[in-house]
């Protein structure tokens, strides 16, 4: 994260932040305040004192004057109306996605959360999505087990009967298939787990913000 910029002249100023990254304030080198900033919920310049440039602004992003446009990684957004200009890339928010708004910037709470980046979800949704994988990984892995027992309930019954080999053949198809299911849960229950784990991880390095 930037933390300072230097001049043409050689005066260098240091950067202020509030919680969401963005820069609210710039000191000069004797720790006099010599630039302030505040923004509106989603990122406009409601006031602002001082005359030294900046073009680092709201939650970290670029800011151009000429289009008003704050720039986050791959994206344009404009602060006038809280959306970007490009729609949602592969790799967007899934809330995005489902909302049919490809525009809406931090998923439309920008109170809590950015988008640095301009493609990554927000914290909260890479846990709903993990959670769900996982939540799917278990219902698939609770019908394996169920599937196990009538499966288990069959093989007996072919046992005690050896003239039924259709019974039999279809107990060992069962067990496969119950197998393969229960190898389907698990995998989607770690998979889960691990988009959970690197949300979390990503979220306190800096990456993600909820």
């Amino acid at each position: 994260m930037l933390n300072s910029e230097r001049t043409p002249d050689g005066k260098v100023s240091y950067y202020l932040f509030d919680g969401r990254g963005s820069i609210v304030g710039m000191t000069d080198s004797a720790g006099n305040q010599v630039k302030h900033i505040d923004y509106d919920p989603f990122g406009g310049i409601s006031s602002q004192s001082g005359t030294v440039a900046n073009p680092w602004q709201y939650a970290g992003g670029y800011y151009d004057s000429t289009t008003g446009l704050t720039k986050f990684g791959i994206r344009y957004y404009d602060p006038q109306f809280g959306r970007w200009t490009q729609a949602t890339p592969i790799g967007g928010s899934l809330q995005e996605t489902l909302k049919a708004n490809p525009y809406v910037y931090a998923d439309n709470d920008p109170v809590n959360e950015i988008d640095s980046t301009g493609k990554f979800p927000s914290f909260c949704t890479w846990t709903v999505i993990g959670s769900a994988i996982a939540i799917v990984g278990g219902i698939i892995s609770a019908i394996a087990s169920w599937l196990s027992v009538a499966s288990a309930s069959a093989a007996v019954s072919a046992a005690e009967n050896p003239l039924v080999d259709f019974d039999a053949a279809a107990s060992a198809v069962s067990a496969l298939g119950t197998a393969t299911l229960n190898a389907i849960g698990v995998t989607l229950g770690v998979v889960g787990a691990i988009i959970v784990i690197l949300a979390a991880a990503a979220w306190a390095c800096g990456d993600l913000h909820s």
